[in-house]
């Protein structure tokens, strides 16, 4: 429930600076020497992976959206079974 409040609070403050015309100066604090590994690793792994197509991404953001759906949808049953919700099958 935090993330979604936050994430909420976060849209509204990005509205209210659009809004008001201000900027937000970027800074970008130093890369830990143990982030910059992890970097790298992951960047090596992505060179391994086969390259897909733009079609191959979609369908596969599409699939990861929908297993999503699946699981969140699933832990919502599961808590409203859990309070003996009537018309929770």
């Amino acid at each position: 429930m935090v993330c979604a409040e936050l994430f909420t609070a976060l849209c509204c403050l990005h509205n209210f600076i659009s809004r008001a015309g201000l900027t937000v100066k970027e800074s970008k604090p130093p890369v830990q020497p143990a982030t910059l590994a992890i970097q790298q690793l992951a960047a090596e792994i992505e060179r391994r992976e086969p390259i897909m197509s733009q079609e191959q991404k979609e369908k596969a953001g599409e699939n990861m959206r929908d297993k999503m759906a699946e699981d969140m949808w699933r832990s919502y049953q599961d808590i409203m079974r859990s309070r003996r919700f009537p018309g929770v099958a």
